[in-house]
This record gives C-alpha cells, sequence and structure tokens, in this order.
C-alpha cells in the first residue's frame, strides 16, 4: 500500500507538472512567505551546526521537470512544493524550513568551508599550547544527493588548514567504517574495519576516564597536505560499497576519520623528533621507537551511510532492506544524541549504536562543535525523501513548529498537457526505464466477458 501511494503520488506530480510549475514560479516572484517567517533562537549557542545544501543539477537528471525546492543562502530558508490532488482539484503546499545555513544550487564547496571557518575562526591551531577545540562534521543525506562530493570538499579544506600555520603538533589520520548492516560473507553485525589494513576488524574501548579509543587500527603520520589528501582517497576507496537502484557506488557503511593532533613524537630515547614523524611509510610501526605524544584536538569527518526511501527500496534485495532498515535505526540515535547535546539534556542516548558510542565525546564534551550538513535534491522524483530530510535536520536543534511552516494554495488546471494514457507509458526518469503499468484486473474481467459475449 505505501508503495502504491507513493507512486500515485509521482504519477500527480508528473500529470500536473505544469501546472505545478507554474504555481511555484509565481510562489519565487512574490517570495511572500520567505519574508513572513522568523529564524528560530538557537539554542547550542553556536555550538552545533545545521546546514543544509542544494545539489545542482546534474547530467542524469531529467531535463524536463521544474524545481520543486525554493534555496535561499540570505535568509536561510528553504521552501520544499509539494503539489497534490485532493477531490480532483489540484493544490500546492509550501513548507519553509528554516536552518542555521542554507547553500543553494550555486554555491561551491569553497563557499561553505569559508562558511564553517567564519563561524568558528579557531577551529585550527596556531600553537602548541591551543587553543584547541574538536569539530565532528556529519554528511547527511539520501543517495544520489551529493553528500560524498560536499565532504570530499570539506577534507581537502581540513587538510590544507591542518598544516597551514606553524603549530608544531604531529597530525595524524585513522580511517574505519561502521559496518551497520552485513558485508560480503560478515552477516547483520555492527562491525568497525580498519580502512588502512584490508578492512581488518578493529574495536573500541573507554578507558577509566570515559575517554573513547579505538584500538586495532592503523594511525598513519601524515607529512603535509598532499600526503593527507593520499591518505584519504586510499581509505575512500577501501570503502564498502553496494550498488543500489539509485546510485552504482551507493555507500552502505558509515566513514569515519578522525585527523588528531598530537603533541611532537619522542622515540625510544625520549628525544623529540623535530620533523614530521613519517618519513617513508604509511603508518607509525614505519618507525620503529616511535612514541606519538597525546592528543590535544581531534577533527572528525563522518559520512553517513545513504538513507533510502520506501520507494527506492522497492528494487532492493532482502539484505539491501535489511541493511536500510539498519542504516535507519543508527541514523534515528545519532539525531537524539545530537539534539540532546545542543539543547543541553541531561541524558545523552549515545549507547545506542555503534556510530554514536565511538564518537561519544562529541555529545558529552561542551566544548565540542558539530556541523551537520544535510544534502538534497530539487527533483520532483526526491520530493519526498527532500521533506524527511529537512525535519530530520531541523528535529536535531529545534521544535517542530520553531523551523518549519506551511501554507497550501488551491490551483486551477484549464487543460493538462500530460494525459493519463501518454504517462502510463513515461520513461521513468529516475532510474531511466520505461514504465508499463499492467492493466487492472478489473479490466480484465471486463474483457474478458465481452469477449464471451460476442
Amino acid at each position: 500500500m505505501a508503495s502504491a501511494a507513493l507512486s500515485n503520488k509521482r504519477s500527480v506530480r508528473l500529470l500536473y507538472a505544469d501546472t505545478f510549475a507554474h504555481a511555484i514560479a509565481e510562489f519565487r516572484t512574490s517570495n511572500s512567505d520567505l519574508t513572513k517567517s522568523t529564524p528560530p533562537i538557537d539554542p547550542s549557542h553556536g555550538r552545533v551546526l545545521v546546514c543544509a545544501r542544494v545539489r545542482p543539477r546534474i547530467a542524469d537528471d531529467p531535463d524536463d521537470t521544474y524545481a520543486s525546492v525554493t534555496a535561499s543562502s540570505t535568509t536561510n530558508t528553504i521552501v520544499v512544493h509539494d503539489g497534490g490532488v485532493a477531490l480532483n482539484k489540484p493544490f500546492m503546499k509550501h513548507t519553509v524550513f528554516h536552518m542555521s545555513r542554507v547553500f543553494d544550487e550555486h554555491t561551491t564547496n569553497d563557499d561553505i568551508c569559508e562558511t564553517l571557518l567564519a563561524h568558528w575562526p579557531d577551529m585550527f591551531p596556531t600553537s602548541p599550547d591551543g587553543p584547541f577545540f574538536g569539530t565532528t562534521v556529519f554528511m547527511y543525506g539520501k543517495t544520489g544527493t551529493g553528500k560524498t562530493y560536499t565532504m570530499a570538499g570539506i577534507t581537502e579544506f581540513i587538510c590544507k588548514n591542518l598544516f597551514a600555520a606553524d603549530h608544531g603538533l604531529d597530525v595524524t589520520l585513522t580511517a574505519v567504517e561502521v559496518v551497520t548492516g552485513s558485508k560480503s560473507f560478515i552477516v547483520a553485525k555492527h562491525l568497525i574495519l580498519d580502512l588502512f589494513n584490508d578492512g581488518a576488524e578493529a574495536s573500541f574501548a573507554e578507558d577509566a576516564e570515559g575517554k573513547v579509543h579505538i584500538t586495532g587500527a592503523q594511525e598513519r603520520v601524515l607529512d603535509d597536505p598532499e600526503h593527507a589528501m593520499e591518505a584519504v582517497r586510499a581509505a575512500m576507496q577501501a570503502r564498502h560499497t553496494v550498488a543500489t537502484a539509485r546510485n552504482t557506488t551507493s555507500s552502505r557503511s558509515h566513514l569515519v576519520m578522525l585527523f588528531q593532533l598530537r603533541q611532537r613524537a619522542t622515540f625510544g630515547g625520549g628525544e623529540v623528533s623535530d620533523t614530521p614523524a613519517n618519513l617513508a611509510g604509511d603508518d607509525t610501526a614505519a618507525r620503529p621507537g616511535l612514541q606519538l605524544g597525546p592528543v590535544v584536538q581531534t577533527i572528525t569527518l563522518v559520512d553517513l551511510a545513504g538513507n533510502e526511501n520506501r520507494y527506492d527500496q522497492m528494487y532492493h534485495n532482502a539484505e539491501q532492506t535489511k541493511d536500510a532498515a539498519t542504516i535507519n535505526q543508527s541514523l534515528a540515535i545519532l539525531k537524539d544524541c545530537i539534539r540532546a547535546a545542543a539543547t543541553h539534556a541531561k541524558y545523552i542516548p549515545y549507547r545506542g549504536a555503534t556510530i554514536t558510542r565511538m564518537l561519544k565525546k562529541a555529545f558529552v564534551d561542551p566544548t565540542e562543535r558539530t556541523l551537520f550538513m544535510g544534502n538534497l535534491t530539487s527533483l520532483p522524483a526526491d520530493l519526498d525523501q527532500a521533506i524527511q530530510t529537512l525535519k530530520y535536520m531541523g528535529l536535531i536543534k529545534w521544535d517542530t513548529k520553531d523551523f518549519m511552516s506551511e501554507s497550501k494554495v488551491q490551483l486551477t488546471a484549464p487543460h493538462q498537457e500530460r494525459t493519463r494514457s501518454a504517462l502510463a507509458r513515461r520513461p521513468d526518469h529516475q532510474y531511466g526505464r520505461v514504465v508499463h503499468r499492467p492493466k487492472s484486473a478489473g479490466l480484465h474481467r471486463r474483457q474478458k466477458n465481452e469477449q464471451e459475449g460476442s
């Protein structure tokens, strides 16, 4: 029933495409709903940034569909235009979402990074004495919304700025993936796999002070921005991916990269190294006797697994369906943890998922900062998922009434250029296949009766 309802909604959007496109154009001309709304108060006082980015059109997108999302980087609002039909009369529902920051289709990765640095100018250390502030960046969105592309731009920005100042600290990288479903013959277990060691299983543990440490994973010492990006690319290449109907390289795991700044490394005799710790090898084992100093700051990048909606899951096999459910469950727990941290709640449910247990410090330490970047498209086919993404993101910091408002407009459709008969054989825009809708069972019976009667 759910799949049929989703298919019907998509059919209506195609059937009334011209009417809906005209209504959206009128809204953008008046822009009245945007000026009426006011931004919500930030309960985290700048500690948590919830940002949304609308992916620009790409070559694979259909070129004859309207844009169902209006983004404003000036007012930090996104309006989702959801057209429908009630009692054979079309209507348009405009839903306004407020975010900490909004990046429209014309925004570049550089624009996002400049905004991030302007908000947290002390994000990177300039001396071995600090100050030090940990930062965690979460990249979220449906498969195919460009979240991995956005994360690549932020990663390059991080690698460059970690070496911009002569702070006298060693920079290291640990890269793991948290497999939330199954991998090859490994079934339904939340595994932590080392991307620098052919996917060897790693783990984590809390020390006596409650700090979480990843054990069994290689920690590469980085020399410069170029070396750092080489390590990042190696980790990305090793990441676990499974083809889905939407994306042939869909990431079905959470990628976690921890850039750690440590006090200058020492050797067995205790002398301090005056050069970057790693000269020839890929990890600390390349230099016998190397003893890395204590961690003073961590910048964590998390590329979350692509969340699939119900329509996309129609094309999943049993294993992919189970993986999607597990992924969505871990994302729900992550939202609760960030919300608890942003609103200064006494209880933070970080023990509910492997990913949140690993990143405990990001939630419980009041000096930690969090950037949550949600990605979406303006395609009508992705409209329902865009609404879900924005609701998920808004609830990280605010109550629904504080970040979201709706208005509904009745429309008139004097003529419909796209008839139902043409729509029934229309190429499916999202997957590039021709959909032939089967005749109903009732129609088959009527035709059979007519044949028998004649």
